[in-house]
């Protein structure tokens, strides 16, 4: 057994002195490769994003200043006018008043259809009746009055005096009918004879004598 140790020894003495007699040999030192990380940051584009908000109003009033350029037109009234009578009044003219009846010489008879009152004496005078628009006016001595044509009911003269309205006046025709008046108006007028004219107006009859007008019944 001594001998095994003894062997033993010199193997592990060779052994090392094999290892220490070697060439030195410089076992490389593993270097590490500095991984250098460069961390590229990925720039971040900001974009200033301008969003424009157009906010659309409701309603939107558009004021025009428009200038209307109006030209003043002169009214132009056009008046149809045409002669109906062109010649005299048939006896005295007392001029106005109301409900004064006229007598033309060819035998019309026109009345006031409006109240004018004006004194004016004249024999037979020259006077015209014209339509305009509708309408009948008399012209007489410078003056015009609206006028209509009547229809006698009846055409005769007083049997003697006529003096006028009372209330209740009676009086008798040269044709022996008998008027007397129904409705109240109190005028006087004196005339002798005078020519009568009775016409139907309003639901009634009325008597025009000498200038003066009023409302009859016939009693006989």
């Amino acid at each position: 057994m001594g001998k095994r140790l003894f062997h033993i020894s010199v193997v592990i003495g060779l052994c090392v002195l094999a290892i220490s007699c070697s060439p030195h040999q410089t076992t490389p030192t593993s270097v590490t490769k500095p991984t250098t990380s460069i961390t590229v940051a990925k720039p971040t584009t900001t974009t200033n994003k301008i969003t424009s908000t157009i906010t659309k109003p409701a309603s939107i009033t558009t004021v025009r200043n428009t200038t209307t350029s109006m030209t003043t037109t002169p009214m132009i009234t056009t008046v149809s006018s045409r002669i109906i009578y062109d010649g005299k009044i048939d006896g005295e003219f007392n001029g106005f008043n109301q409900d004064v009846l006229f007598k033309m010489r060819n035998g019309t008879y026109w009345i006031q259809a409006e109240y004018q009152y004006w004194y004016h004496y004249s024999y037979s005078p020259d006077v015209t009746i014209t339509e305009q628009n509708g309408k009948y006016i008399l012209n007489v001595e410078g003056k015009s009055i609206q006028v209509r044509k009547i229809i006698p009911f009846v055409e005769s003269k007083i049997d003697g005096t006529f003096n006028g309205w009372d209330g209740d006046t009676t009086y008798k025709l040269w044709n022996g009918q008998v008027w007397q008046q129904n409705l109240y108006q109190y005028e006087y007028c004196y005339a002798y004879a005078p020519d009568i004219v009775i016409y139907l107006a309003g639901g009634g009859y009325k008597m025009s004598v000498a200038g003066t007008t009023a409302g009859v019944r016939q009693v006989r």
